[in-house]
């Protein structure tokens, strides 16, 4: 009669509430424990989620771009440049008297002056630089009203220069080998740069690798401890 109403209102021999792995855990809970879904993630794509996401790894990355952009910005010291400039200058001084006596006896100076520059200038590998340029300078001032018609400005004096000038040092800063030591220090911070970047990649991927097998490894013990806590 015990064996009867055991078998009829009480547990199963093979309760899983009962078992020692099981003691104390509701049926519900296993239950749910069982319907959980794994997601595949095999390990490779593991590894190249861990090298799109490590913060470590992406500042080196980042610190190895920078590097690269210094040798790119290293190497623009040798392109053509275009320059221009724009002067406006105003002026108005008292005349000594030797200077009156130089300018027509005029008690002051004055003068309003624009100057404007444009050019193109290339670094040599030499060490010298190449300038072509146009210059002008436009002059006013009260001087040209003692040579103009009734006294007044005449505004219409103008200088102009172009040409090319070539400015080559002979002892400092000159030769190939100085031109060039900016870009060899950038390629040597570059190189520095990926090297560790390399070896924080390293560092990085074999963590991940070692961790991902862990977890699968946890994982199978995990599997056997339920299937011992089903039997």
């Amino acid at each position: 009669g015990a064996a009867g109403r055991e078998g009829a209102g009480g547990t199963s021999p093979f309760d899983a509430t009962r078992t020692p792995l099981g003691r104390g855990v509701p049926r519900t809970a296993l239950a749910v424990e069982e319907r959980v879904t794994q997601l595949p993630l095999t390990l490779d794509e593991f590894v190249k989620l861990v090298r799109e996401r490590n913060n470590k790894l992406l500042s080196e990355r980042l610190e190895w771009q920078v590097a690269e952009e210094g040798v790119t910005n290293a190497r623009s010291q040798f392109e053509t440049e275009f320059i221009g400039t724009a002067t406006h200058e105003e002026n108005k001084q008292k005349n000594t008297v030797q200077e009156a006596l130089q300018r027509s006896s005029f008690a002051d100076f004055r003068e309003i002056n624009e100057r404007y520059d444009g050019a193109l200038e290339q670094n040599l590998v030499t060490g010298g630089k190449l300038r072509t340029g146009y210059h002008l300078d436009s002059l006013n001032n009260n001087l040209q009203a003692a040579a103009g018609a009734g006294g007044q400005d005449t505004f219409n004096e103008f200088r102009t220069f172009i040409g090319t000038t070539l400015t080559q040092p002979l002892l400092k800063n000159r030769g190939v080998k100085v031109t060039r030591a900016r870009i060899h220090v950038a390629q040597k911070d570059r190189d520095i740069a990926f090297q560790v970047y390399r070896r924080e990649m390293m560092r990085v991927v074999a963590e991940a690798i070692f961790a991902y097998v862990e977890l699968a490894a946890a994982q199978k013990r995990q599997e056997f401890r339920s299937e011992s806590v089903r039997i």
